[in-house]
C-alpha cells in the first residue's frame, strides 16, 4: 500500500509547479521575542459549587491551571513573599499528580503531592518569604513528575506592592482573574453563554410551563455539574468521602431546585423527560452521598478497632459501626432506585450492571464494609444489615432498543422489560396501520422475571406503522411511549429496489 501510494504521487507536476526545485534558502533567525508575561501555555479546570476543606476562601481554590510551564510575572524589583496556593480536584490517591515548583530558579517545592498533604478538595499554601527579584521578572517554573501539576493561585506580596492571580479562574476580591492562555477558537471563545439554548431545550422537552424556570438552572450548571464520583469518570470508584454532607450538599443544591418545578410539569411526554433529567441528577447526588456514609462508616470502624477490650469493641461495633452500615446501604438503595428510575435503553441497563458488579462499587460499598463488620461482630450480620432483593420504586415499561423504520415484509421482534414487584396482570402490544383503523392487540410473551417479547405484524410490515405497549402492574396503567395512545412509537417502512 505504502508503494502504490509513493507511486501515485510522485510526479506532482500536475498540481505542483515548484515541485524538485530547490528550496528556497531559509531567512535569517528573528531575534529571540521578549520573555512572556502571565501563564506559560496551560489548561484551566473550573469546579465551582465544590466546597473546599481548610479554607473560607473556596472560589480561590474551585479553579486551577494545570498542564503548564510556570508563570512570569512583572514586579518591581524587591523582596517578596510569595504564596503558591493549591487543590487537588482530581484524584482520590497520593503518588497520582506529583511535580517541582520553582522561583527564582531555585527549587521550593521539590516532589509536591497534593493529595499526600491535604486530601482531595483542600486547600493547600505554601508561603516563601524573602523571594528577590532584581530584573523585574518573578519567574515560576513547574515540572512535572507525574501527570499534570496543577496550582490555583499565587500571591506576591512586599513593601508597597501586591500582585495576585486566581489561576484559571474569575477575579475574587483582591485576586485577578487569570484569562486562559491558549488563543480562541475558530468562531468564538468556549464558553459563551448557553441560556438561549436551554430557553429553547427547556420548553420543547419539558413545556412552557417551566422552561423559564427549568432553563435557568440548566444554564446555571452548565460546565458546572459536581463529580459525584471518583477517578474522574461517570464509571469511577466510590472512595470514601470524609466530610460531613451538610458540607457537601450545598453543591447539588440544584437538585432540589429542579425537583420544586415538578408539581408544574403538564403532560405525559414532559413529564417524563423532566423525570429522567431529575432523577439522573438525583442519581449522581445519591453517589456522593454514599461516599459520604461511607466515610462516616470508616472513621468509625476506626473508633472501633482502637478499642483493645474485645467485648467493648463488639459493643461499639453494634452500637455505632453497624448503624453506621446500615445508613450505607439506605443510601446505596436509594441511589440504585433513581439509576432504575432513569434506565430506557440498553446503555442504561449496563449501568445497573456497573451498579452491580464494578469491582469500585458494589465490592467497596457491601461486601468489604459487611465483611469487616462481621468480623468484628463474631458472625453475619443482621437481616436488616443485608442489601435487599425487592424492587421498591414504581413500576415501569422499558422497551431498551427502539426502531424507526422498518424493511418492507419485515416482522419485528420487540423485547419488553415491566419493572414492577409484581408480575403484571395483562401485558400486550396494540399496532396498527399509521392513523388507519383500530389498534390490533397482541399478547406479549414471558420470557423470564420481568422480560417478554412480541412478534408483529403478521405476514411482515406492508406499509407504515404505529404501535404502544401497554401494561398494568401494582394497580397502574403503564405505557411506551408515555404518550400513548394519542402519540404513539411510529415505524416507516423503506423499500430497497434491486438496481441489478
Amino acid at each position: 500500500n505504502i508503494a502504490v501510494l509513493a507511486q501515485a504521487g510522485w510526479d506532482q507536476k500536475p498540481w505542483n509547479p515548484e515541485a524538485g526545485k530547490a528550496a528556497a534558502p531559509k531567512p535569517a533567525a528573528a531575534p529571540a521575542p521578549a520573555e512572556a508575561e502571565g501563564a506559560l501555555g496551560g489548561k484551566t479546570a473550573n469546579y465551582a459549587g465544590q466546597a473546599i476543606a481548610k479554607t473560607g476562601d473556596d472560589p480561590l481554590y474551585q479553579t486551577c491551571r494545570y498542564d503548564l510551564r510556570g508563570y512570569r510575572l512583572k514586579v518591581p524589583n524587591g523582596t517578596y513573599r510569595v504564596t503558591l496556593k493549591f487543590c487537588e480536584p482530581h484524584f482520590d490517591a497520593a503518588g497520582k499528580r506529583v511535580g517541582d515548583f520553582k522561583l527564582q530558579g531555585k527549587t521550593v517545592a521539590g516532589k509536591l503531592d497534593i493529595f499526600a498533604r491535604v486530601g482531595k478538595f483542600a486547600a493547600l499554601d505554601l508561603t516563601f518569604p524573602d523571594v528577590k527579584v532584581a530584573d523585574g521578572r518573578l519567574r515560576i517554573d513547574i515540572v512535572a513528575r507525574v501527570s499534570m501539576p496543577c496550582i490555583s493561585g499565587v500571591a506576591v506580596e512586599g513593601k508597597g506592592f501586591a500582585r495576585k492571580i486566581n489561576c484559571g479562574g474569575p477575579a475574587y476580591k483582591d485576586y485577578k482573574a487569570d484569562a486562559p492562555a491558549s488563543p480562541p477558537r475558530r468562531g468564538g471563545p468556549r464558553g459563551l453563554p448557553a441560556d438561549d439554548f436551554y430557553a429553547d431545550w427547556a420548553h420543547t422537552l419539558f413545556g412552557p410551563e417551566v422552561a423559564k424556570d427549568a432553563a435557568a438552572i440548566f444554564g446555571k450548571i452548565d460546565g458546572r455539574v459536581p463529580q459525584s464520583v471518583g477517578g474522574g469518570c461517570p464509571s469511577g470508584s466510590l472512595p470514601p468521602d470524609g466530610r460531613p454532607w451538610q458540607q457537601i450538599a450545598p453543591a447539588y443544591a440544584f437538585v432540589d431546585e429542579l425537583a420544586a418545578l415538578h408539581p408544574r410539569v403538564k403532560g405525559a411526554g414532559n413529564l417524563e423527560r423532566f423525570d429522567y433529567w431529575l432523577n439522573t441528577f438525583r442519581y449522581h447526588r445519591g453517589l456522593h452521598q454514599v461516599r459520604s456514609a461511607l466515610g462516616r462508616f470508616a472513621a468509625t470502624m476506626k473508633k472501633v478497632s482502637a478499642q483493645r477490650d474485645p467485648a467493648k469493641r463488639k459493643a461499639m461495633a453494634g452500637d455505632l459501626a453497624l448503624p453506621a452500615y446500615k445508613n450505607v446501604l439506605a443510601r446505596y438503595g436509594e441511589t440504585y432506585g433513581y439509576l432504575l428510575a432513569t434506565v430506557s435503553t440498553n446503555g442504561g441497563l449496563a449501568s445497573v450492571v456497573n451498579l452491580e458488579n464494578h469491582a469500585q462499587y458494589w465490592p467497596v460499598v457491601v461486601a468489604r464494609p459487611a465483611a469487616a463488620l462481621g468480623k468484628v461482630l463474631g458472625g453475619p450480620l443482621p437481616a436488616g444489615a443485608q442489601p435487599s432483593k425487592t424492587y421498591r420504586g414504581q413500576p415501569r415499561l422499558i422497551v431498551p432498543t427502539v426502531r424507526t423504520s422498518i424493511a418492507g415484509g419485515e416482522v419485528l421482534t420487540l423485547k419488553v422489560i415491566v419493572l414492577s414487584a409484581q408480575r403484571p396482570r395483562e401485558a400486550a402490544l396494540y399496532w396498527r396501520e399509521m392513523g388507519i383503523g383500530k389498534f390490533r392487540k397482541v399478547p406479549l410473551e414471558h420470557v423470564a422475571r420481568g422480560v417478554y417479547t412480541v412478534v408483529f405484524p403478521p405476514g411482515g410490515a406492508k406499509s407504515d406503522l404505529e404501535y404502544y405497549v401497554q401494561a398494568t402492574a401494582a394497580g397502574r396503567t403503564l405505557r411506551f411511549p408515555a404518550t400513548a395512545p394519542t402519540i404513539n412509537q411510529t415505524l416507516v417502512v423503506h423499500t430497497i429496489k434491486d438496481k441489478s
